[in-house]
């Protein structure tokens, strides 16, 4: 009797949310004929391998993004701003209180 082929598909895929409603779409198939008693493994191997190409992807994707620079928010930029000022005036030298008195 002749060993028995069988077809094994599959596929990965991945769905990242960004702001503004906006998605990403990743995704990843793959197929194999193999002799029916290897079908498992194969299957497992098949998806692990889909897996791992797409969330390679995710990453590579992700790291574009940190490289776009983000748009500055003004309120926030101001509100730094101001602390870096308090923190500049906090680190001054101490007032010597004698040389107040005698500007007076």
């Amino acid at each position: 009797m002749e060993p028995k082929l069988i077809e094994i598909a599959r596929s990965f895929s991945y769905k990242m949310s960004l702001p503004g409603y906006e998605n990403r779409d990743f995704f990843c198939s793959a197929k194999q004929e193999v002799l029916e008693k290897e079908a498992v493994k194969t299957s497992n191997d098949l998806f692990e391998f889909c897996r791992e190409e797409v969330m390679k992807s995710v990453e590579e994707y992700k790291e574009e993004l940190l490289k776009i620079p983000k748009p500055i928010d003004k309120k926030q930029a101001t509100l730094d701003a101001e602390n870096v000022k308090a923190e500049e005036v906090r680190q001054e030298e101490p007032l010597n209180i004698h040389n107040v008195q005698k500007q007076f």
